[in-house]
């Protein structure tokens, strides 16, 4: 995983299926961070601790909606991350 720092808030650069795992085993015990992907979206990412499962936040949505998603798998993640098409779930908190 590239720690490039981008900014203050920015953790790390999620540029492959590998970077994602590593940082899912990094938040197991840890508060939500910020990350970014090559192409300079940044996302928050933390994992829910009742059940151990990825959340990702779209930080730079230009609607504001604040979607969240529950990948199934890194590799589910990682298509996430690049654009991919999935179903978002709406974040209520």
């Amino acid at each position: 995983m590239a720690m490039t720092n981008y900014d203050d808030n920015i953790l790390a650069v999620l540029d492959s299926v590998d970077a994602i795992d590593e940082l899912y085993s990094d938040l197991l015990y840890a508060a939500p961070v910020w990350v970014q992907t090559p192409d300079a979206r940044r996302w928050e990412v933390w994992v829910y601790s009742e059940d151990e499962t990825l959340q990702i936040r779209h930080l730079d949505d230009p609607c504001g909606a604040g979607w969240q998603h529950e990948p199934e798998s890194f590799e589910d993640a990682y298509r996430y991350l690049r654009g991919g098409v999935v179903t978002p779930y709406e974040d209520h908190g």
